[in-house]
C-alpha cells in the first residue's frame, strides 16, 4: 500500500511521555464498536499501556507522516 504507513515501532508523545507502538489487537466480542481495536503502547521503563482506536487516532493523525 503506497499511501500507508506501519505503524509498529513507531514512537508517539500523549502528555509528557513518548511511547512506542509494540501491537495492534482486535477485541472480537467487545461490548461497544470503539473497543474493536486497541494498541499496545511501551513507555520506557515503565511498562506497556493499551489504547484503543478512537482515542489514540487523533494521535496518529498529528504525529505520523508518510
Amino acid at each position: 500500500m503506497q499511501d500507508a504507513v506501519s505503524l509498529i515501532g513507531k514512537k508517539l508523545t500523549i502528555g509528557e511521555e513518548i511511547f512506542e507502538i509494540m501491537g495492534v489487537h482486535f477485541v472480537p466480542h467487545s461490548t461497544h464498536p470503539k473497543h474493536d481495536i486497541y494498541f499496545s503502547l511501551k513507555i520506557t521503563d515503565k511498562g506497556i499501556v493499551n489504547y484503543s482506536y478512537d482515542v489514540i487516532l487523533p494521535y496518529f493523525k498529528t504525529q505520523i507522516k508518510l
